[in-house]
């Protein structure tokens, strides 16, 4: 994956902050599913369900994350190309 991007992104204090975007955004909303959502499900589904699921969970939740930043960061690659006249 690294080399994928490191051919839509050259600068590598750019690549850093795209990866950290992806990092911060994974842990936010999984702060956030932790707290809002598991005690509910502990109490609905029972711990065992709960525990089997949230792997899951999180784990769509990140590949999500990075599936949408992909594309952001594709589109603004395109965007940029069709307007630098060089």
């Amino acid at each position: 994956m690294t080399d994928i991007v490191r051919e839509q992104i050259a600068d590598s204090t750019d690549r850093v902050k795209w990866f950290a975007k992806i990092n911060a955004t994974h842990a936010c909303v999984t702060l956030l599913l932790q707290t809002a959502v598991v005690g509910w499900l502990l109490r609905k589904i029972g711990v065992g369900v709960t525990l089997a699921m949230l792997p899951i969970v999180l784990g769509l939740v990140g590949l999500s994350i990075l599936l949408g930043s992909a594309h952001q960061q594709a589109t603004a690659t395109v965007a940029h190309q069709e307007t630098d006249p060089g």
